[in-house]
């Protein structure tokens, strides 16, 4: 058993252990919400029964407010755990009951809930393909975050707009949403989360066919990236730029970045990144008609690659 696993099996058991002394259904539900974030993250199936025996003290007792929360992390549990149908179906009456609370009476705590299935749900459609329900769940996480002036809530859900109009490839109402992320974020915000919304506008732009304005938010993003150290998000930024100027056919600039994003990979000891980040540059030779130079890292792209069994990257390999 690893760390991980034992940490995991001794929260289990203070979990139970506080269940076993609670005195009565009322301190059962507390206990049992208490416990449920983590229990959904590691033990779904555990946190599915618990749940559900929750919801319904919860109900018996009047708790609205708790039982639309139990709800919504039973809900997430059945959707990690393959039951999408019925974890949506958790999902979305969380949301009514939620909203009907909110409408009574207007609460901060019950917008943030609100805004989270709202997303949640608005997440699911999109991933699924439904753009139109994404958008319906999108905008109700818009107006419930609103309520309260949830200026973090806001943010998110924008940049969830921009994304899915990005998707459909409607870049300017992406834009559009992008640059709503990047107002709202402010003077004060944390530098990655700016940088990350700088490379989205510029994802957006190369997407357009866009290339100039698209470098400047990308390199924008970069020093964002770089002055928190961020090297993961740096390295992104980086290949992001390397794929604009190859679009460009500005080769040996592209070539650059490239190889800089390799160098990157193998110091974080990134087998799969540094693989994939070999093939691209192992195109650029190619397209450069440098043909020894692209077998070599291609080659380079197989030992990195190793056990790691990625079929689209052996099979990109491989076609190279």
């Amino acid at each position: 058993m690893t760390q991980v696993d034992n940490d995991s099996a001794i929260e289990v058991e203070r979990f139970r252990q506080r269940l076993q002394l609670a005195r009565d259904d009322n301190r059962r539900v507390e206990v049992i919400l208490g416990f449920l974030d983590a229990l959904v993250s590691e033990h779904p199936e555990l946190a599915i029964v618990y749940a559900t025996d929750a919801h319904r003290m919860a109900s018996q007792l009047g708790l609205t407010t708790a039982a639309a929360d139990v709800l919504r992390h039973r809900g997430n549990a059945r959707i990690k755990v393959g039951e999408a149908d019925a974890g949506a179906s958790d999902l979305e009456e969380a949301f009514e009951m939620v909203t009907h609370l909110s409408s009574i009476a207007p609460d901060a705590e019950l917008a943030q809930t609100a805004t989270t299935i709202a997303l949640t749900l608005g997440e699911r459609s999109n991933a699924s393909g439904d753009a139109a329900g994404a958008l319906q769940w999108y905008m109700s996480a818009l107006d419930a975050c609103e309520r309260v002036d949830n200026r973090a809530a806001r943010i998110k859900v924008f940049e969830s707009l921009g994304h899915l109009y990005s998707g459909l490839g409607d870049y300017t109402r992406a834009l559009e949403h992008h640059f709503e992320c990047l107002a709202l974020l402010g003077d004060d915000a944390d530098r990655d989360a700016v940088g990350v919304t700088f490379a989205a506008i510029g994802t957006t732009y190369a997407l357009s066919g866009d290339y100039d304005e698209a470098f400047n938010y990308v390199t924008r993003a970069l020093t964002e990236f770089r002055a928190c150290d961020n090297r993961y998000l740096e390295v992104g930024a980086l290949s992001n730029l390397s794929s604009i100027l190859y679009s460009q056919n500005e080769l040996t600039t592209a070539l650059e970045y490239a190889l800089t994003t390799v160098t990157i990979y193998e110091a974080l000891d990134d087998h799969l990144h540094t693989a994939a980040s070999l093939v691209t540059v192992g195109k650029i030779y190619e397209r450069q008609g440098e043909l020894d130079a692209a077998l070599h890292c291609y080659l380079r792209a197989m030992r990195a690659l190793g056990n790691n069994v990625d079929e689209r990257l052996h099979v990109s390999i491989l076609a190279s």
